[in-house]
């Protein structure tokens, strides 16, 4: 909800300045990085629901993990789809990389935030 509203919430740059008692460039700059943040965790968001995996009990987490283990030490063999293991050990290791950039993506935002208001 607050990451939605502009200002924060508040109805002005000035509220918003008056509230946190920064300057109205320091509020405004702290409204742009709002807009970033959201945008950020929304994009972060899209990117979890993409590349969930659904387990329902620990015999199917254990499950997840051996494909995940065997994906990534047997020899090349293709799926029904025509991927090989190495090819989806690849798209796991990129997926894996492309999290960790957005999740950044959402800490460099909310830490320039907070600069802007110590």
């Amino acid at each position: 909800g607050i990451l939605r509203s502009n200002y924060f919430g508040l109805q002005s740059i000035g509220e918003l300045s008056e509230k946190l008692s920064i300057s109205k460039d320091a509020a405004s700059e702290l409204n742009s990085l709002r807009d970033e943040l959201f945008f950020a965790i929304g994009q972060l968001g899209d990117f979890a629901v993409a590349n969930q995996v659904y387990f329902f009990n620990e015999e199917d987490l254990k499950l997840v993990n051996l494909i995940k283990e065997e994906s990534s030490s047997e020899p090349t063999e293709s799926d029904e789809s025509g991927t090989s293991k190495e090819e989806s050990a690849a798209q796991m290791s990129r997926a894996n990389v492309e999290g960790k950039k957005l999740f950044a993506d959402v800490l460099a935002v909310a830490t320039n935030m907070r600069a802007l208001t110590n």
